[in-house]
Parts: C-alpha cells; structure tokens; sequence
C-alpha cells in the first residue's frame, strides 16, 4: 500500500465482526484500509483474570484475541546477542533463543533469557516493532515465594545466617534458599506451605520455556501501539477493549526480513521501534495467569519457540493427581486473594479458618472450596472445565 492510496478520500461505515463490532475505513474504489474494533474479552475463556489490588489483566489468550483484529506478527528470532559477565568483565556473543542458564551441581534451570518481536501498524498506519527481552530468573522467584510463607505462617521457616544454618542440629529436615550473601532462608520441608512452594518451584523448573515464552509474546502485544493495552474493567465478566487493524500488502518473506534486520540491530526506514526488557516478577499476575493454564496444561505448545537449548524436563504431560490439583489451586488463591479468602470460603468450609493445613480438608471439601474459588478467580477450575 503506498502513500497515495492512504491519502485517499476514506468511507467509514459500521459493521460486525464475530461477537464485537467494528469501524470500517475504506477507500473511494471501496477496498478496506483500516478497521477500529471494540472487541469483548471474557473472564469465562480466561481472557482476562484477576490480579492483586481489584484489577483485572489481559492474558496472553485476550491478547491473542485482540489480535485477530490487530494482525500483529509475532517471531521469536532463533538467535540472539546475549552479554555475560564473567569475574567482572563483559562479553558478548550470539546465543540461541531462549538461552537457558543451569546450575552446574543440581542441572536444574536457573535462569531463562526469551526475546520476542511483534511487527504490525500502529493506529496512524506507520509501521512499528515492539521488541520485548524477558529474563526469568527461577531461583529468585522461588526466594521470594519462600519469604512470603516465612513471613506469614508459623513454623514455616527462619531467616538466618550461613553460620547458624549450619550448626542446626536438624538440618535433615531443612532446605537452605541463599538470600543475599551470607544469609538465607531455612525452610522446614515438614511443612505444608513449604511443600507447596516446592511444588510450585518444580512445577515452574518444567514448564520454565513455556512461561517465558508466553509471557514475553504477552508483553510484546502488550505494548504495541496498535493494542497498548494490559489493565481492563470488566461490566458482568467482559471488559470491551479498542482495536486497531489496518491492511498492508507485505508477503511473509518481507516480515521475515524486516524481523531479521531488527534482531541483528539493523533498523528498516520509517519503522518505529519499542525496546523493553524486563523480568517476571514475583506476585505481578503475570505468572499466575499462566500457571493457572498449566495446571491444566492447556497453553499452546506452539508458544514455545524450538530455536534454543532442549530443556532437561523434556515434553511428557504434568498430570498431578486430583487432590493434588485442588491443593495446589487453593494454594494460589489463598496467595492472590490474601483476606478475602477466608470471607469466601467461610460459609462453604466452615471449619476453614481453624485447620492448621490445607491438607486436613477432605476431597469433598477440596471440592467444594474449588467451585466456590472458582467463581471469584473468574476461572474454571476442575473437571467441568
């Protein structure tokens, strides 16, 4: 499309796409040139979910939606320029995409770099990229998690020094998260919410690829001009989100060229181009979402890009027993939702507030505490789903 045919006199005029209602804009000969949708996105399709603070966050399955409209390219480049810093001193080299770091003594992931480009027209019609560099830093994560059990539940763990960790005469039944240097957390692994941090943490070591992968494909449709959006405000359970669309007459190998030269820091002429990078952070709603899925395991397979290091968990399906499921589910909530949960599911378990574990609930009041939870998480936890 050149610049002559976006001068032309426009026709707007008004129609339906799907369930969402758009805004046309043609030209005088009547071709479509640009489409500015409303489109509704669902808590019921976990479209969007809530977060911490009475807001709702479009998932990476809303943004996927939206871009039906939007027609956002999104490629994860096969390689990427990664610095290091080894005994103090930079280096640069090329590396695959994701790059994964393991730790050398247990080969578990500690970290996981995923860079992603999302390529489409802005609302103005200029081109734009949104280059978005996620690094999941797991071992971080799981510190964070285990400091917010030490800090609220007894009996759980202790903060303390390398020093005093190891003159404990009970240091078969700890586990010693470092914290900074020369401190850490001694986690009582008897315990039942350490057991669920764990839970949590090699449940996050196996799935670590898919996380980030779609998280960072989240993000950079988050931020691209065309959809710019990441809180919403539902009205009965769907939150109406602005679109912008517009018709463009470049093939897949064009893109792929264009994607290319942005990878390798080469900026095509008159594209605008959005920079992030950023971590995924301990309690920010973005994980949740997305662990939520893979409780599951309903995230596409294919959000994971093939270009970079074979994980050492390889592809077999995480089935965790029912009951499992449900304490695992129950877990999360009780952290999402901090002291809402026990007005929830006060008058559905009443005995609730009085146990010492989760794990003293029956599976019939599993049961019932998840179809109650469900109801306000906006999700559709269990079988039924």
């Amino acid at each position: 499309m050149d610049n002559d045919e976006r001068n032309l006199p426009a026709v707007r005029e008004r129609a339906t796409l799907g369930d969402g209602e758009v805004f046309l804009k043609k030209t005088s000969k009547g071709d479509l040139m640009a489409i500015n949708a409303i489109v509704p996105l669902d808590l019921k399709r976990k479209e969007i979910v809530s977060i911490p603070g009475g807001n709702y966050m479009i998932t990476a399955v809303g943004y996927d939606r939206l871009n039906k409209v939007a027609g956002i390219s999104v490629i994860y480049p096969p390689t990427v320029v990664h610095t290091f810093v080894r005994d103090g001193i930079p280096e640069t080299r090329e590396v695959g995409n994701p790059f994964i770091e393991y730790d050398q003594d247990s080969g578990a992931i500690k970290t996981i770099s995923v860079t992603c480009l999302a390529l489409g027209l802005s609302p103005v019609g200029n081109w734009a990229i949104t280059q978005e560099r996620l690094r999941f830093d797991l071992n971080r994560y799981l510190t964070m998690d285990a400091w917010s059990k030490v800090r609220n539940f007894k009996n759980c763990g202790v903060f303390q020094s390398n020093e005093a960790y190891e003159s404990r005469s009970d240091k078969e039944y700890f586990l010693f998260v470092k914290a900074m240097p020369g401190w850490g957390l001694a986690l009582d692994t008897r315990h039942d919410e350490v057991q669920k941090v764990l839970t949590s943490h090699f449940t996050r070591q196996k799935f670590a690829e898919r996380i980030a992968s779609t998280i960072c494909r989240r993000n950079a449709m988050k931020r691209h001009p065309s959809i710019a959006k990441s809180v919403v405000m539902p009205q009965g359970g769907v939150a109406d989100v602005q679109v912008y669309g517009w018709k463009h007459d470049l093939g897949t190998e064009q893109i792929t060229t264009m994607i290319g030269d942005v990878a390798q820091g080469q900026l095509p002429k008159n594209v605008e181009l959005l920079t992030q990078e950023s971590e995924v952070e301990f309690g920010s709603g973005d994980i949740s979402s997305v662990e939520t899925d893979i409780s599951t395991d309903t995230i596409d397979q294919k959000t994971t890009p093939g270009n970079g290091q074979s994980s050492m968990f390889g592809s077999e399906t995480f089935n965790p027993s029912e009951r499992d499921a449900n304490l695992f589910y129950i877990g999360e909530c009780d952290d999402r939702l901090g002291d809402r949960f026990l007005d929830i599911l006060g008058p559905i378990v009443s005995r609730i507030d009085t146990i010492e574990s989760f794990n003293d609930l029956t599976n019939e009041e599993l049961e019932l505490a998840c179809k109650e939870l469900s109801k306000h998480m906006g999700d559709r936890h269990g079988k039924d789903s």
